[in-house]
């Protein structure tokens, strides 16, 4: 596994050396609650349709029913309903598209969801606010290459951002978080991409995967 950089922050503290720890565990129990979140059939992407067009062989095949055509009244009726087929796979495709954009954007509130709430619930001390805006941005950034699938890089990055809060502020477990009750998540944003995998990213590639695409 990839050791975690130890690049300072833009308010010049380094981030917590990488130790064998939370982060480096597989975090199994994490990766299936997630898994479970993104289970739900609501969220799943839908296969898009054949790319809609007309091929090389289509407008042969067009033509010659054209050339056919007894009448020019029949021979324009098999262009109008050709053309007519064509803009209902248009239509198609493009609404199968907004519908994933959707479902994607619905999962990652969900993953938000659920991660916010392994934090407050697993660790007490790390303040979701730093959790989510400096923590989870350098978990984006040094989550290894070597963490292939997407909700094991999740679990990882919330176990190192966990950390990276920790030692920032020097909470231990067991201690109350000493901020307040937790900003909206951000991460997974284009605001807040730094060259890491982002929640966003993840999401997508796990898309991928179910549609058999990698």
């Amino acid at each position: 596994m990839t050791e975690p950089s130890s690049a300072a922050t833009s308010s010049g503290t380094p981030s917590a050396p990488a130790q064998p720890g939370a982060a480096e565990a597989p975090a199994p129990e994490l990766r299936a609650k997630l898994g479970t979140v993104l289970s739900d059939p609501q969220l799943a992407p839908l296969p898009e349709p054949a790319s809609p067009g007309l091929t090389e062989d289509a407008v042969g095949e067009l033509w010659r029913e054209y050339q056919a055509a007894p009448t020019d009244q029949q021979a324009f009726g098999v262009l109008l309903r050709r053309s007519v087929g064509v803009a209902k796979d248009t239509m198609s495709a493009e609404a199968v598209r907004r519908e994933n954009v959707a479902r994607a954007s619905r999962a990652l509130s969900s993953l938000n969801a659920e991660i916010t709430a392994t934090v407050k619930r697993e660790a007490p001390d790390v303040d979701v606010d730093l959790f989510w805006a400096y923590g989870a941005r350098l978990a984006e950034r040094e989550c290894p290459a070597s963490i292939t699938d997407p909700l094991a890089a999740l679990a990882w990055q919330t176990r190192r951002a966990i950390e990276l809060v920790r030692a920032k502020t020097g909470a231990r477990p067991g201690q109350p978080a000493a901020g307040g009750a937790g900003a909206s998540p951000q991460t997974g944003t284009s605001a807040n991409r730094q060259g890491g995998r982002t929640m966003a990213d993840l999401i997508s590639a796990r898309q991928q995967r179910f549609l058999g695409r990698r």
